[in-house]
């Protein structure tokens, strides 16, 4: 009788422990790590989406205007989930375990939205490098 109330007790105690681990600790680094790879995707999407000159003679390419558009506004609120997102970073993950691992999610988070304002290839190609720098990212 005693055993079971016991049983009972401790996989009530395990659950919460388990659920608050879940919940508070790696949800939030699952989030983290699921928009630190959609800057890749992103990055490897809109890398043609970046200048556009247009004389008097051309007529403006209505497709290329809103891809840029859809580049500005995607870079934006990569940005804003990215800083949202480490916000709510374990104290154990986010100061210790990053800096260790090099990555300065911070700095990424500024050098996105200088991303989503360049409109300069040579600038978008120093920024973007150092999005990947300090993501710890692979060079393509």
């Amino acid at each position: 009788m005693y055993f079971q109330i016991y049983e009972f007790i401790l996989s009530i105690f395990l659950g919460a422990i388990g659920y608050y681990f879940v919940n508070f600790h790696m949800i939030p680094i699952i989030g983290y790590r699921k928009i630190k790879y959609q800057v890749v995707t992103e990055l490897a999407f809109f890398a043609n989406v970046v200048s556009y000159k247009k004389t008097q003679e051309e007529q403006v390419d209505k497709f290329y205007e809103d891809r840029l558009a859809e580049r500005v506004l995607s870079f934006r609120r990569m940005s804003a989930e990215l800083k949202a997102t480490i916000n709510f970073l374990p104290r154990w993950y986010f100061p210790c375990l990053l800096r260790i691992c090099g990555e300065k999610p911070n700095q990424a988070v500024n050098e996105i939205l200088k991303l989503s304002n360049c409109f300069d290839y040579r600038e978008y190609e120093k920024i973007e490098k150092d999005v990947r720098k300090f993501l710890k990212l692979k060079d393509e």
